[in-house]
This record gives C-alpha cells, structure tokens and sequence, in this order.
C-alpha cells in the first residue's frame, strides 16, 4: 500500500494585542555623609545620614572584605553600626553600605577603611 504524498496547504492568521500602562523609573539611592570613629578599646562605628530621596528603603546591609569577613542587615531608619572587634583583625580592611529597595535592588556602595594596629587599637577612614 503506498501513501499519497503530502499536500500543500496556506494558512494564515492575524491577531493583534494591544496594552497600556505607566511605567515610572526609579533609585535606590545611597546613605550620604558616611563617617567613622574609632581607637583605643573603641572598634570602628560608622554613621551616616539616610537618603533624601529614591525609592523607599526596606533596610540596609553592611560587609567586610579585603582581609575580614562578616556582614549583616540594619533596618530602614538605621544611621550607624558599630562593627563588633571580633571581626577585625591586625590589618586594613573595607566596610561597604548598601539601602536596599523594593525587588532586591540596592543602591550604589559606599565604602570605608577600618582595620586593628594592635588587639586593643583600632581604626578607620572613609574617603
């Protein structure tokens, strides 16, 4: 039994969509004014003064690198962290300061030095 060859067939379809919406483009924006203190048996405290403007914070969150390790979360209306000792050890290091915004976005870094020259002085700079 043979089969017949297949048959060319046209076909066609036309469907359009149409939508609106506003979109609205936005920042994060970054604390501002970030500052330290530190010294003898006083481990690094940062400030700094909250955004003026942006999106909405949900919070902010801190790290150290370049030789530390160790991080964490502040809340929205946070303006200093007192970064424990026990994280810091003889040498320099980098503190970094995010806002966090709706949808996982965050803001630019701002950034510090900190570091230990002995187990009991401590110190810091934000350039």
């Amino acid at each position: 039994m043979a089969l017949a060859p297949a048959q060319s067939t046209l076909a066609a379809w036309n469907d359009t969509e149409h939508g609106s919406t506003a979109l609205a483009a936005g920042t994060v924006d970054p604390p501002t004014d970030l500052a330290c203190t530190a010294g003898q048996l006083t481990p690094p405290t940062f400030t700094w003064n909250l955004p003026a403007g942006g999106l909405a914070r949900s919070g902010f969150t801190w790290s150290l690198s370049d030789g530390f390790s160790g991080g964490g979360t502040l809340g929205p209306d946070d303006t200093s962290i007192v970064v424990p000792g026990a994280l810091l050890a003889v040498g320099t290091g980098t503190f970094t300061l995010y806002a966090n915004g709706p949808g996982g976005w965050t803001s630019a870094p701002v950034t510090g030095s900190l570091g230990m020259l002995t187990d009991e002085l401590y110190f810091c700079s934000v350039p």
